[in-house]
């Protein structure tokens, strides 16, 4: 058995989101704990285009990540991505900020259209990796 880390699993669980992606690049699947890596709740996500997820100096780099999927590829990027979301009205929910995330894209096969996973993982907060270092 490998030895773990020196990291909690709930703090290691909760900053790895996992996503699921359809061929039309729309989210149809979320891990729990979207709103502790992305502060958004899980629902606010699904049927979201992937690209609504990262700043404006990410979308090629998504894309990229994207296309692999389509071609059955796997692909691993630093994206930019975006924590909270726009409130009902487009009024900002504390606004929009970008965090750096490595974001890993792993295609996925069924009976339609190609589709993946999209695995989002944002560092821990500073004051969480202190606590951890013990």
């Amino acid at each position: 058995m490998a030895p773990r880390g020196d990291a909690p699993a709930a703090d290691s669980a909760s900053r790895t989101l996992v996503l699921g992606i359809d061929g039309a690049r729309r989210i149809v699947r979320c891990g729990p704990n979207a709103a502790a890596v992305l502060g958004r709740e899980p629902g606010e996500l699904i049927g979201l285009a992937a690209a609504d997820l990262v700043g404006e100096e990410s979308k090629a780099e998504l894309e990229g990540l994207l296309e692999a999927i389509a071609a059955g590829q796997e692909r691993t990027a630093v994206l930019t991505v975006l924590r909270g979301g726009p409130a009902p009205g487009g009024a900002g929910q504390g606004g929009e900020a970008g965090t750096d995330a490595v974001v890993t894209a792993q295609p996925m096969l069924g009976d339609d259209e190609p589709g993946g996973l999209l695995y989002v993982r944002v560092a821990l907060p500073r004051a969480s990796a202190t606590r951890t270092r013990g």
